[in-house]
């Protein structure tokens, strides 16, 4: 009967500590921000901002929803931008489907890549508007506020582009 509670015992360890290992919070990104409905806002060059970004599936890989405290109002929602500087280039889909993004940095305007032309910024710091989103089969312990091992784990790439694979707007246009 002992070795059958041992046993018993012991495969609950072996289950069930991979399963706490990978749910471990590894860097938080909540950030608690308080914004108001607006008017679309343009971003200005070189300026140091805030913005808030959701992703979109093809080139050049997000969408502004807000910036500085607002979210843009309506179906009008700001350029499609490229991401460059300080933020992971691979991340779980589901995350990225599932949240919106603070972005801290500079827009450093209109960049071409691959024959698109859209505006650029350039990430400083980042992290998650509001709680982080998750799917619904994770259940209530695994963390809202943070990655976890289990995130890190099953990343994959997302459109995150280092700067030197692009062209700027203007010398291209004086080149043409």
């Amino acid at each position: 009967m002992k070795e059958i509670i041992k046993c018993v015992v012991g495969l609950i360890i072996v289950i069930l500590i991979p399963i706490l290992i990978l749910r471990m919070p590894i860097k938080h990104v909540e950030m608690k921000i308080n914004v108001t409905d607006g008017p679309k806002q343009d971003l200005d060059k070189d300026e140091v901002t805030q913005i808030y970004v959701g992703n979109y599936p093809e080139d050049p890989g997000w969408i502004v929803y807000g910036k500085d405290g607002v979210m843009f109002k309506g179906s009008n929602k700001a350029d499609h931008i490229f991401v460059v500087g300080n933020f992971p280039n691979k991340m779980n889909y589901t995350l990225i489907n599932t949240n919106v993004f603070v972005l801290n940095g500079k827009y450093i305007g209109e960049k071409k890549r691959k024959g698109i032309v859209a505006g650029c910024f350039y990430v400083e710091s980042w992290g998650v508007f509001g709680k982080l989103k998750r799917e619904s089969g994770f259940g209530d312990s695994v963390s809202k506020s943070s990655l976890t091992i289990y995130d890190q784990i099953s990343a994959d790439p997302i459109l995150v582009y280092d700067s030197d694979e692009f062209e700027n707007v203007d010398d291209y246009k004086t080149s043409k």
